[in-house]
């Protein structure tokens, strides 16, 4: 994740996300211009799915915490957030859990 500083770094590129580039290679990875998302540069279509469901689309208001998400993210959302019946999930190099397993892989990915 990037901090307030590499942030701010990112500035003189604004100009690019206005010709439609929405992420820049920065120290071996690919960095969403929208958040602190990044991947691996490899991860071009990882990069491309995460600003395509994080940052494209209908907004829609969650009826539980008032939260503005993506209308395609609300039940992931509220599976995540509001039902805590989920078992977790362990890596098994850490002590690292989640509920999903899409988020162990990228976890294992990462690390």
């Amino acid at each position: 994740a990037m901090d307030r500083e590499q942030a701010s770094e990112l500035k003189p590129f604004k100009n690019h996300r206005m010709k439609g580039v929405k992420y820049e290679e920065r120290d071996g990875r690919l960095c969403c211009f929208q958040c602190n998302y990044t991947t691996h540069l490899k991860g071009k279509k990882n990069i491309s799915i995460h600003i395509k469901s994080h940052h494209e689309g209908e907004n829609v208001t969650c009826p539980v915490c008032n939260k503005v998400v993506l209308k395609r993210s609300l039940k992931k959302h509220i599976q995540n957030v509001h039902e805590t019946d989920r078992t977790l999930l362990q890596c098994s190099q850490c002590s690292f859990t989640c509920k999903y397993k899409d988020s162990l892989i990228r976890h294992i990915e990462i690390e």
